[in-house]
């Protein structure tokens, strides 16, 4: 009995460390991608925000969504830039600070911010970043510089976009090959274990006993043979 709760005890720890490893850090299509906001304009910085669950990418799914622009009336300054920055998966991936407008007048700020997340399985292996701009006419270049640094506080329309990535990835095939040996040793274990419940200590017979009550017989301390 002791020999099968120790059994089970192993198989029960074994079984567990598998299952942490073939779920951790596993997205499902259409799962939500946590995501974080941040934004900065000449001395004014906002930390880290958690944008809303509508405004997340989500697994494999291709969409756009649109970001609000806020910055604090008396914190605007001329002729600076307003920048932002994402980061997703927990921090794990992040995108630089990206100028949306307010900065030079050759550009007419940022229109859209186009993701692509290239994905492996199951997992997210890069986030790629380009910026669309609207094109700055020779009239606008000639206005008021003022009038020109005035920041677009409108919605950023952001894009999200998905590619697999086909490639032998090392680190996953060995924890494929780890996760295929500890299923491979829960069987043995249980085929083992099974074996010991089945098979039972052979109980001595009557025959025997005799033969060794019969054995322990013998000449006496004198040599003589017992009465």
């Amino acid at each position: 009995k002791q020999t099968m709760k120790t059994c089970g005890g192993r198989l029960a720890w074994w079984a567990t460390l598998a299952g942490c490893l073939g779920v951790a850090g596993a997205y499902q299509r259409n799962d939500v991608v946590p995501t974080l906001v941040r934004m900065q304009h000449a001395g004014w910085r906002t930390s880290w925000q958690e944008a809303l669950r509508g405004e997340m990418p989500r697994f494999r799914v291709k969409s756009s969504v649109e970001l609000p622009i806020e910055v604090p009336e008396d914190r605007i300054t001329p002729g600076q830039p307003l920048k932002i920055s994402m980061a997703f998966a927990d921090n794990k991936f992040m995108i630089p600070w990206v100028e949306v407008s307010g900065g030079s007048v050759e550009s007419g700020g940022l229109s859209a911010l186009s993701l692509t997340f290239l994905y492996s399985g199951s997992d997210i292996v890069q986030v790629k970043w380009a910026g669309q701009y609207r094109v700055s006419t020779p009239s606008r270049r000639l206005s008021d510089p003022e009038e020109d640094a005035q920041l677009d506080l409108q919605p950023l329309r952001v894009d999200y976009d998905w590619s697999e990535v086909v490639e032998h990835d090392v680190e996953s095939g060995l924890v494929v090959l780890f996760s295929l040996s500890l299923a491979a040793f829960a069987l043995l274990a249980c085929m083992i274990c099974g074996r010991m419940e089945e098979e039972e200590v052979p109980v001595p017979t009557a025959y025997s006993r005799g033969k060794a009550e019969g054995g322990a017989a013998g000449t006496g301390v004198d040599g003589e043979e017992p009465a």
